[in-house]
């Protein structure tokens, strides 16, 4: 074949599909099913080759309760089945669900305390959940809530919220797919917020900075000052934060006085200050205008089961408990004379509006007519939930459809710009289907658990605890501490606190060393325990990246697709970090795991295979300078040094955008690139000439093939030239150009 272009050439009438022909077997002979563990032979192609057999049926799947994210069902049922192996039937199936489901609890309760212990000293963090620190900052956030209270009192008492209505009638809805129930969005008219006013806005804030560092900061700068409105911490951008300044009133002694103009001239006084820190380094505000959302009239609506008549009384039920409770909160003041009852107020507001109703409804009633009382109530039902809706999104600045509290109407704008709008209630024969039913349980649930949190004094206060991932305090304690104690004979109790190894002679005895000499040690158990459950009653509460396992095997967080998918720990090959490590001198082949490809894993950080010497696994025969070639080259050879590859997806989706960012910088001279290509095009070519030595013409492959082996070792791969292949002979400036032989 010397001569020709490398490619593959069918051997028979009938083309196989296979590129490793069934009668040339590069590795030694081993029973079907099992992987050899030795490598390649000399002169071989170093290629993965089937042995017979199934070897789907032996394919790692890794213990799912030592990953750090949530696997699909079906990849938990074959795990299941792998390592306990039974007959199948209905009881196995339900012992499988029910185990899935125990998955899924410790999975969220290892989550919490994970999550907890990375962000109990984070700024924003002792701001919600610390003692002693958390009450300091609501106290803030309710005093400026009473002003926001005022302001509603004077535009309700004067009829500004008369004519609300949040049912959607005849407008269009702008339905997308793949739109989670709830998402749709749809133009529609409503009350105006007034808190869309341009406010300055700190870009972002490290999770190292305080409420109190930024107040003390924008009064020493500000001269009318009134409150720092913080954002939620972004997971995505290493839980940075940003803030809003708000100035007094021109008027305080009036509700709807407006405050100062912001301008270029105000940010000045703030932009580019510095909040001097010892530990972490001098933070520098970076200050804008903040303008509100663009497009705040766009509302989501809800899905059609939540406007069914069970479903309307639920929720009125839910929206009265919110306000409640979050009135209570603002009446915490006893020195405070106002009664802050607006709930009261919108129940007769509603009242006097349904009795006009009623009489309206009697006047133009036939005789006959069914239901129409009915209607009547249906209509003031939906009025009370619109008005106590709106009176929670401008007063407190909590939407209930989103479940979502923030400090003010400027951050619950940006998060949730329109709010949301109600389908109109549909036809008796309407049947939600299963997605719909689900989110609105889920919906009724963690709303439930905002206004009604579980107690320690409730019967089921350890069920409802341990659901969102929680434990008591005392059995979470008891948990840790005998971890700490090692049993090692019958009357024998080692103590393994914190390098302890004192020896006892019952139980007892040690427990009262755990109290006498590690009492600090069990204080610090107890707070832990106590932050993890205030973290996880909280529906409001900050997630981390959700990663998701798909369909198709990869995975995908709530941000997006594969672009923001935060890269998994890597300790071996194919899984994540410690789950599963090769045995040594492991014949390594990357085309049995999917996901992976010839040379990839170099550019995972901390792989074996990471570089030359690495540990656990061989080099690829066939590399140089740490680049492989052959059918998959063009998969990592276009990759710059650093790359890390995605884990998961189907097989050859993993290549690197070659017309991205990074591949057009630096990409030197064209004639450069030229002469690169002419220069692999004529090693390729080397590699089926007899004689050369080496398979591929490579310094450090094994063995001299010639003949059928060199033919195999190239066997399907192609040669991607910009040569001009369609003539023949001599090409422009006397260039030899292969003729093609078809």
């Amino acid at each position: 074949m010397a001569g020709n272009i490398d490619r593959y050439v069918p051997r028979s009438p009938q083309p196989r599909r296979s590129r490793s022909p069934s009668r040339f077997d590069p590795y030694a002979h081993h029973p079907p099913g099992v992987l050899s563990l030795q490598g390649p032979k000399s002169g071989a192609i170093d290629r993965y080759v089937p042995a017979p057999g199934n070897l789907a049926t032996n394919a790692i799947m890794f213990d799912p309760h030592k990953l750090d994210y949530q696997v699909a069902f079906n990849y938990f049922s074959d795990w299941y089945h792998q390592e306990h192996p039974g007959e199948p039937g209905a009881s196995r199936k339900e012992e499988v669900r029910q185990k899935y489901e125990d998955y899924k609890e410790e999975l969220v309760a290892r989550l919490a305390r994970g999550f907890v212990s990375s962000h109990k000293n984070d700024e924003w963090f002792k701001e919600r959940y610390v003692a002693g620190e958390k009450e300091g900052v609501k106290e803030k956030i309710m005093e400026f809530r009473k002003g926001a209270w005022k302001r509603w009192q004077v535009l309700f008492e004067n009829g500004g919220f008369d004519g609300i209505d949040r049912e959607s009638g005849n407008n269009a809805v702008k339905q997308e797919p793949g739109v989670e129930p709830g998402e749709e969005v749809e133009e529609v008219n409503r009350v105006e917020d007034d808190g869309l006013k341009p406010v300055l806005l700190i870009k972002t804030i490290s999770p190292t900075v305080s409420r109190k560092q930024l107040e003390e900061l924008a009064a020493n700068n500000l001269p009318n000052f009134q409150f720092v409105s913080l954002s939620d911490p972004n997971p995505l951008k290493k839980f940075h934060r940003i803030g809003f300044i708000l100035l007094s009133p021109t008027d305080p002694n009036d509700p709807t006085s407006e405050p100062a103009l912001v301008d270029d001239s105000t940010v000045e006084l703030l932009n580019g200050k510095s909040i001097h820190d010892d530990t972490h380094g001098d933070f520098m505000c970076h200050v804008g205008i903040h303008n509100g959302p663009p497009n705040a009239r766009t509302r989501k609506v809800l899905n059609e089961a939540m406007s069914m008549p069970e479903n309307l009384k639920r929720e009125a039920e839910l929206v009265e408990k919110c306000i409640v409770k979050l009135e209570a909160e603002l009446r915490c003041d006893e020195n405070d004379m106002e009664s802050f009852e607006g709930w009261e107020m919108i129940r007769e507001k509603v009242e006097e509006w349904g009795q006009g109703e009623r009489e309206k409804r009697e006047g133009s009633e036939e005789e006959g007519e069914e239901g129409a009382e009915g209607e009547v109530e249906l209509k003031i039902m939906k009025k009370t939930i619109d008005l106590g809706v709106e009176y929670l999104r401008r007063v407190f600045s909590f939407c209930i459809y989103c479940v979502s509290s923030s400090d003010s109407i400027h951050e619950l704008t940006r998060k949730c710009p329109g709010g949301h709008t109600r389908r109109p209630t549909p036809s008796s024969d309407y049947i939600p289907d299963g997605r719909t039913l689900n989110w609105t349980r889920a919906w009724q649930d963690k709303l439930e658990l905002f206004v009604n949190p579980p107690q320690p004094d409730d019967d089921d206060y350890r069920e409802r605890l341990k659901k969102v991932g929680g434990k008591p305090v005392d059995e979470a304690v008891e948990e840790e501490i005998q971890k700490s104690m090692k049993q090692e004979d019958e009357r024998k109790y080692r103590c393994k606190v914190a390098g302890c190894t004192k020896l006892f002679k019952g139980e007892e005895f040690w427990r009262k060393h755990l109290d006498k000499k590690h009492s600090e040690w069990l204080l610090v158990l107890g707070n832990e325990a106590a932050l993890v459950n205030s973290y996880v009653l909280d529906p409001c509460r900050v997630h981390p990246p959700k990663v998701e396992q798909n369909a198709q095997g990869g995975f995908t967080t709530v941000a997006g697709g594969r672009g923001n998918f935060p890269m998994l720990p890597m300790g071996g090959f194919g899984g994540p970090g410690t789950a599963f490590q090769p045995p040594p001198n492991f014949g390594f082949q990357p085309g049995f795991f999917p996901g992976h490809h010839v040379g990839g894993d170099k550019y995972i950080p901390g792989h074996p295979n990471g570089g030359p010497g690495g540990a656990g696994l061989p080099l690829d025969p066939r590399a140089r300078d740490g680049n492989g070639v052959g059918a998959m080259r063009r998969r990592d050879s276009r990759m710059p040094p650093g790359t890390i590859l995605p884990v998961g997806g189907p097989p050859g989706r993993e290549r690197f955008n070659p017309y991205g960012a990074s591949r057009r910088i630096d990409r030197g001279d064209r004639g450069d690139r030229e002469r690169e290509r002419e220069r692999r095009d004529r090693e390729m070519r080397d590699m089926t000439r007899p004689g050369t030595g080496s398979v591929g013409g490579r310094s450090g492959s094994t063995g001299g093939a010639t003949g059928p082996e060199a033919e195999l070792a190239v066997l399907g791969r192609s040669v991607k030239s910009y040569m001009d292949l369609d003539a023949a002979g001599e090409g422009k400036g006397g260039k030899v150009v292969e003729e093609l032989d078809y």
